[in-house]
């Protein structure tokens, strides 16, 4: 269960934060908490990515170096298409991306996912624990 509280900043405020509050597991111990900063544009509600700005509002986010390639670098200063390494399937002959223990799914990367929350219902979770069926929204 959790519980959001959202700070709104004052005329001299220049930091919009969320507070999220979170019940531990245990529920012996003090709740955990964990501040995520808003986009500074007014009435602007999105998460801060760099600068004090969120993607739509001008947060500068790491390209590839290749004249006129738009894709976000990976490693190297450069996108995949261009270059980038990605770890391989350790299976012979196979070109899948690695997922999880050096293989990729079809060789056995046990990939956790999470069904629908809702009663009897066995889609996989979209967001925020449900399926479209149940209320997750997409933007």
């Amino acid at each position: 269960m959790s519980n959001r509280v959202n700070n709104i900043p004052s005329a001299g405020d220049k930091k919009r934060k969320e507070v999220i509050s979170v019940s531990a597991n245990n529920e012996s111990g003090p709740p955990k908490k964990r501040v995520r900063k808003r986009c500074s544009v007014d009435s602007c509600t999105n998460i801060v990515v760099k600068g004090g700005l969120c993607l739509r509002h001008g947060a500068q986010v790491n390209r590839c170096s290749v004249d006129e390639c738009t894709n976000k670098r990976v490693k190297g200063g450069v996108c995949i298409k261009h270059g980038a390494k990605t770890k391989l399937c350790s299976v012979s002959n196979c070109t899948n991306n690695a997922l999880k223990g050096g293989v990729c799914w079809r060789h056995g990367a046990k990939v956790e996912v999470k069904l629908c929350s809702f009663v009897d219902c066995t889609k996989y979770a979209q967001k925020g624990g449900v399926c479209m069926k149940h209320g997750a929204k997409v933007k």
